[in-house]
């Protein structure tokens, strides 16, 4: 998290992890509101002018109204995914892809 947060104008968001008691006494884990901090960070971004090609490392396709808004003002996105946790629309709306387990294979 160090040299991530190193790298010129890239933004960590470190979001809630929620631990939720199931009913059988199981716990599980959930992130809660990681898909509106990245929403309103690309939103603004295109706002305020501070990019033109925008990497989003999800697989949620909540994302794609907010994508759909930036293309408008000819934003370019690309998503970035790992193919278990990936949605075919999402992939789709964007400008382009990169198959994060493929690109980390090669390393």
């Amino acid at each position: 998290m160090d040299k991530l947060k190193k790298i010129p104008n890239f933004n960590v968001v470190l979001c809630n992890l929620k631990k939720i008691l199931l009913e059988d006494g199981k716990i599980e884990y959930i992130i809660k509101g990681d898909d509106v901090y990245l929403a309103t960070d690309l939103i603004q971004g295109d706002y305020e002018n501070l990019y033109d090609v925008a990497i989003i490392v999800s697989g949620d396709e909540d994302f794609i109204p907010a994508i759909k808004l930036v293309q408008k003002n000819m934003k370019r996105v690309i998503n970035a995914f790992f193919p278990k946790s990936s949605s075919y629309l999402l992939i789709k709306s964007c400008d382009g892809s990169i198959n994060l387990k493929k690109a980390l294979s090669k390393k």
